[in-house]
């Protein structure tokens, strides 16, 4: 139920494929946002409301886009030898099941299955030296609210290289076949699996004692590999007071805060400045933030001090 943990277990099993070995892994996370290799996570999700509710952020090995997932939702990866990999038959291992299941979908472009235009499984694909990976999501019983509101785009004046992902209609599996389970679905894919590639299929259950893998579990869940992997970006912060406009730019540079410039009538000395703070060691987050506006003395009065505070306070960053 661990994204970390889970993460951890793909890559090791990824990188144990054996010749002529086909691995179909299934598993699940609880509340959590999953965001491809390539992406910022602070224009994809609202990390700090994620975090309120005892998710977590993870970032994938592969590029793609973020997605939301919860105990009604199902992992599959396929991994293989890369001159096994077949993207048409790994799908259609997916198309049959459902169709066992009395649910007819469709493969819409190169990564989504759709149902009537809406979709419930988005895919994403790695291919190191050698070896093949294409994994993705499968909406059962998720909770789309929470979907929804973590995955709101953010508010706030971002400029950078990272991939935004593709805004989606998103539906649940058991709107089409009522009272259709996690598990049902797993059974499903397992026989779908061993019919399309046939020879002898052995199942294995697995999890984080199996094997060696804390230090892939410890890549996964540190704050370098899900911020720090982060490309260069720039966002703005404006807020307007009884007392005028106020305007923060931050430069981000590997999920940390590199440079802040302040714009105000309500300064002291110019209206325009760069704060002379210890940059680049510190993570972006709110409380970095608060940590240094308390620190500088531009304001021209504790009051106006305080309302930056407060409004940094509320913000979801």
């Amino acid at each position: 139920m661990n994204p970390w943990i889970n993460q951890a277990i793909e890559e090791y099993l990824l990188r144990q494929i054996s010749e002529g070995q086909v691995l179909l892994f299934l598993w699940q996370n609880k509340n959590s946002v999953l965001m491809g290799r390539n992406q910022n996570p602070w224009k994809e999700c609202r990390i700090s409301l994620l975090e309120e509710e005892n998710g977590k952020l993870a970032r994938r090995i592969s590029g793609g886009g973020t997605v939301y997932q919860d105990e009604g939702n199902l992992n599959f990866a396929f991994m293989t030898p890369k001159k096994l990999y077949n993207l048409k038959r790994q799908f259609d291992v997916i198309l049959q099941a459902l169709k066992d299941l009395s649910i007819e979908a469709q493969r819409s472009g190169q990564s989504d299955l759709t149902i009537d235009g809406f979709k419930f499984s988005g895919n994403a694909f790695y291919l190191p030296r050698g070896l093949a990976c294409h994994h993705g999501t499968l909406l059962i019983d998720t909770d789309l609210n929470r979907l929804t509101r973590y995955l709101q785009p953010s508010t706030e004046t971002i400029k950078g290289k990272g991939i935004q992902s593709r805004r989606s209609n998103v539906m649940n599996l058991n709107q089409i076949r009522k009272g259709l389970t996690v598990e049902t679905m797993m059974e499903g894919l397992k026989g779908s699996f061993v019919r399309i590639y046939g020879g002898t299929a052995q199942e294995v259950q697995v999890d984080e004692n199996n094997y060696g893998i804390s230090d892939l579990m410890e890549k996964f869940s540190s704050w370098d590999w899900r911020y720090g992997l982060t490309p260069t970006f720039e966002m703005v912060l404006h807020h307007d007071f009884p007392w005028g406009a106020f305007r923060i730019d931050l430069h981000i540079v590997k999920g940390r805060i590199d440079m802040i410039t302040i714009e105000s009538d309500e300064l002291k000395g110019p209206s325009i400045q760069e704060l002379n703070l210890p940059m680049g060691k510190d993570p972006f987050t709110k409380e970095t933030l608060i940590q240094y506006f308390r620190g500088v003395d531009c304001f021209p009065e504790n009051s106006v001090r305080d309302d930056v505070l407060k409004w940094i306070m509320t913000r979801d960053i």
